[in-house]
């Protein structure tokens, strides 16, 4: 059943693109059913969907601004999969999530807020403008995504960012507890708006700079290159390199070097190595950054019709990730 249905959704996809991008679409996989809709028909999807249900978004633009209330899974065929709106997750009852939520979808300049309690939130491969939890958010898990910002809150109770690229870590609240882990991650800068108000481990990043006057506080480093502030007596710090090392290769190029873009293989050549025996930063550990979906993906496709026998043919080259 799995293989046929896999083999219907590639076989849609593919009639889609031999039709050119505009035709975007939402694919709902329900009890070995496919059911389509239109890219401004997510709600109707998501309402249509029960849970443990899989929708799948073809490259295109989809309508944004919707609720995501149900145990459901939204893959996307990567960055050319884009939502223009916002993503509220409002699930009742505070259920622990077995699969991933996002896969391989682009909301650049949209938010995915958490406002029920929620567990296990998995997100994969995804661009998104900004993070933010209003209830309880219990072991958020991100992986190999693009966040412009982590919006930080009381509401964060544990989680893990590995192998992604952090714009900003942003915080205006003191009293945070250090519930959130950043690893294989290149960040931007810490944005502390009040002393004493960033919270974190970091083990194995870049970090480019910080915005504040206090120090960096309360606060795990280890294996972390960073430069641009300073880290103080309360925040533990193990085997860290800090803004003395010297990128000669990069000094005649520029003047300012945003270290966190810095070349995986500079990063090699010059032995910053973290604990887990790979460079620091998103392109170390065992799954390094990239945006390729979680998915097979059709790499060549062909339809024609036959109209003698009133038939489809459709050829089809699919490679897995």
């Amino acid at each position: 059943m799995k293989k046929s249905l896999l083999l219907s959704v590639c076989l849609a996809f593919a009639s889609l693109s031999s039709f050119g991008a505009s035709l975007a679409s939402i694919m709902l996989q329900h009890n070995g059913s496919v059911t389509m809709f239109d890219p401004d028909k997510m709600t109707a999807a998501i309402t249509a969907a029960a849970k443990g249900d899989t929708i799948y978004l073809s490259e295109g633009s989809f309508v944004g601004d919707f609720t995501i209330n149900k145990e459901i899974t939204i893959i996307g065929a990567g960055q050319n999969s884009k939502i223009s709106g916002n993503i509220t997750i409002a699930i009742d009852n505070t259920p622990t999530l077995t699969t991933h939520m996002l896969d391989a979808v682009n909301l650049n300049g949209f938010t995915v807020t958490v406002s029920k309690a929620l567990n296990n939130l998995k997100i994969r491969k995804c661009f998104i403008s900004t993070i933010k939890a209003t209830a309880a958010l219990t072991d958020l898990n991100v992986d190999r995504s693009y966040i412009n910002r982590v919006e930080l809150s009381s509401y964060y109770k544990s989680g893990n960012l590995i192998n992604c690229y952090i714009y900003e870590i942003y915080s205006n609240s003191s009293g945070l507890q250090n519930t959130l882990n950043y690893i294989n991650c290149n960040i931007s800068r810490l944005y502390q708006y009040n002393n004493d108000c960033m919270r974190g481990t970091f083990v194995n990043c870049i970090i480019n700079g910080y915005y504040d006057t206090n120090g960096m506080q309360n606060c795990i480093f280890i294996n972390t290159l960073y430069r641009g502030f300073t880290i103080s007596n309360n925040s533990t710090i193990q085997n860290c390199y800090t803004s003395d090392f010297s990128f000669t290769k990069y000094t005649e190029e520029k003047t300012n070097i945003n270290y966190y873009t810095v070349a995986a293989d500079y990063l090699k050549d010059n032995n910053y190595v973290g604990t887990d025996g790979t460079i620091v930063g998103m392109f170390g550990g065992t799954t390094p950054y990239n945006l390729v979906p979680n998915v097979p993906t059709v790499t060549e496709s062909k339809v024609t019709v036959d109209t003698a026998t009133k038939k489809l043919n459709v050829s089809l080259k699919v490679s897995a990730n």
